[in-house]
C-alpha cells in the first residue's frame, strides 16, 4: 500500500490509466452490441435479420486509441436510412432489427460511454483501475 501524497499521486494515476486503457474496448463493445444486436442503451434495434449477411457483415476494429464498427454491405447504408440507391424505398422484409441503428448509436454515444465507465469500474472493484 502507498503511503503518503506521492503514493497517493501513484495510486491515482494508475486508476486513471487503468480506466484510460480499458474503457474504449468496453466502449467499442457496446457501440458493436447496439449496432447489430440492438441496445436498450442507446434503443438501436440492431440489424435486419434475413438471411443474416447483412448482420454477419459488421466489424469491429480496435486500436488502443480508436475504436471502428463498419460493414463493407452495399445495402448496409440503404438499410440504414430506408433508400435504395437510385431512389425508392428500401423494403425491410425481417420483422426482427431495423432502422437507424447507426444513427441511434452514435446519438447514444455518451451513454455508452457512461455504461463502459461504469462496468470497468465495477471490474475493477468500484476503482477506476489500476488496483490500490
Amino acid at each position: 500500500m502507498a503511503k503518503g501524497f506521492n503514493g497517493g499521486i501513484r495510486n491515482y494515476r494508475q486508476k486513471i490509466t487503468g480506466l484510460r486503457t480499458d474503457l474504449l474496448p468496453t466502449v467499442g463493445d457496446l457501440m458493436f452490441e447496439s449496432i447489430v444486436e440492438g441496445s436498450a442503451i442507446t434503443g438501436a434495434p440492431g440489424q435486419p435479420v434475413g438471411e443474416g449477411d447483412l448482420k454477419g457483415s459488421w466489424r469491429l476494429e480496435s486500436t488502443p486509441e480508436r475504436v471502428r464498427v463498419f460493414s463493407d454491405y452495399d445495402y448496409a447504408v440503404q438499410n440504414e436510412w430506408g433508400v435504395r440507391r437510385g431512389g425508392g424505398a428500401y423494403v425491410q422484409h425481417s420483422r426482427v432489427g431495423g432502422r437507424p441503428s447507426v444513427a441511434l448509436t452514435r446519438m447514444g454515444l455518451q451513454k455508452i460511454v457512461n455504461v463502459a465507465a461504469f462496468m470497468v469500474m465495477d471490474r475493477n472493484g468500484g476503482d477506476a483501475g489500476g488496483g490500490e
